[in-house]
């Protein structure tokens, strides 16, 4: 059976050298939670108790992944202008050819672009 949760509410401030939280900041990133959580686990652990489970770490984006993700909204934008050109021909007006071929060309553009960022990305970033 687990124990039961308890909420921390009692806070304690410490004072540390510009080394001493240089190092601290350092031991917590590399455990990839903040340094309030690491400085509580090591207290917790020192005074022999248990503590709670570490927390997650924080995920920190790559690169490739924040490129991504702007790709994506492009995607996206593209996506919206050709259902908005779509319900415009659905509804009987009649849909510029030269809007479509903008698309395309724009479609043409992001496809590049996210080719040429993968190859600029080594495999370890995409993944």
């Amino acid at each position: 059976m687990e124990p039961k949760k308890q909420r921390k509410t009692r806070p304690i401030s410490i004072r540390f050298s510009a080394d001493e939280r240089a190092a601290l900041d350092a031991a917590a990133d590399k455990m990839g939670i903040g340094p309030s959580s690491f400085a509580r686990i090591s207290v917790v652990r020192a005074i022999a108790l248990n503590p709670a489970p570490v927390p997650r770490p924080k995920r920190k984006p790559t690169e490739a992944s924040r490129s991504l993700a702007t790709f994506i909204g492009q995607i996206a934008a593209i996506g919206n202008n050709l259902n908005q050109l779509a319900h415009l021909g659905n509804t009987g007006f009649d849909v510029d050819s030269e809007a479509i071929r903008e698309v395309a060309a724009e479609l043409v553009r992001l496809r590049e672009a996210i080719l040429t960022s993968k190859d600029d990305q080594s495999d370890s970033d995409l993944r």
